[in-house]
This record gives structure tokens, C-alpha cells and sequence, in this order.
């Protein structure tokens, strides 16, 4: 099998499309409550995070690695390796955003795009998105739900 078709497969496209909507409602729920509500950059930060992690579970769980188990003990150990995942990321995150606060980035004007006046905190949400993205699939994939397999096999003998 080719490198590309490791690559490029029923999973990652839909990880892609739904690490994109995860990527726009964080950003979104972001920006409303850092330019629109005036909330501080980390907080708002804060409440994105959360709002993204519940949409990204369910979508990562249910329709990217077809973990469609909600036995109880399992779901609760998907869910909490999941959020323990999307923890680490969002530090490495927040520390971004700390580093962009102190270097005076955050509010640095860089250019405009389209009429629309691009900042340094927009460009540092991009950058960290796009690694946190990367770092969230790897994280999901390999150690969230990889036995999805096994668990829906042993499911189906259960149900015989």
C-alpha cells in the first residue's frame, strides 16, 4: 500500500472534515467571547475548549473511528483518556496563547485579508490549531480508541 493511501483513508478524511467543524466552533465560541464579550484570551480559550471537546468526542467516537460501544465502563474510559488527551493539547495550547500575551503579539496588527484585519492572536490560533489538530488525531488513533475493534467484536459475540 502506498504512503498516500496510508494516509488518506475513510478515517483521516473524516477526522479532517470533522477536525475542521471542531477547529470552527472553537474558534468561533473563541472569538465571541475574547472580541465580542471582552473575556480574557485564556478564558475564553477555556470555554472553547470545553464547548470543542464534547462536539469532538461524539464525532471522533461515533463517525471517525466507529467506536459505537456506550457499554458503560468502556465509554467512560474512551471518554476520560479522550479528554485526558485534549487536556495535554490544550496546555500546549494555552502556553501559546501565554507566550503570544507576553510577547505583545496577541494584539499586534499584521495585515489585512479581504478587508478583514488579520492579528497576531488569530494568526497564533491557526498555528496552534493546526498542531493540536495533528497531536489530537495521533493521540485519538493510538491510544483513545484503539481497540475499537476488539470492543465491537466482543459486543456483536455478546449479542449472539
Amino acid at each position: 500500500m502506498s504512503f498516500f493511501k496510508k494516509i488518506v483513508n475513510k478515517e483521516t478524511v473524516l477526522y479532517f472534515i470533522f477536525g475542521v467543524l471542531t477547529t470552527l466552533l472553537n474558534w468561533v465560541t473563541y472569538s465571541v467571547f475574547y472580541k465580542l464579550l471582552g473575556v480574557d484570551s485564556l478564558i475564553s480559550n477555556i470555554v472553547a475548549f470545553i464547548v470543542a471537546v464534547l462536539f469532538a468526542f461524539f464525532v471522533n467516537k461515533l463517525f471517525v473511528f466507529e467506536s459505537r460501544s456506550f457499554e458503560p465502563k468502556l465509554a467512560a474510559k474512551e471518554f476520560v483518556s479522550f479528554v485526558s488527551g485534549r487536556i495535554l493539547t490544550f496546555l500546549l495550547e494555552e502556553a501559546g496563547i501565554w507566550v503570544s500575551q507576553i510577547t505583545g503579539f496577541e494584539t499586534k496588527h499584521l495585515f489585512y485579508l479581504f478587508g478583514f484585519d488579520v492579528e497576531g492572536w488569530l494568526v497564533t490560533k491557526i498555528i496552534l490549531s493546526f498542531i493540536v489538530l495533528v497531536l489530537n488525531y495521533l493521540i485519538g488513533k493510538l491510544l483513545v480508541f484503539k481497540n475499537k475493534k476488539t470492543h465491537d467484536t466482543e459486543r456483536t459475540e455478546d449479542n449472539k
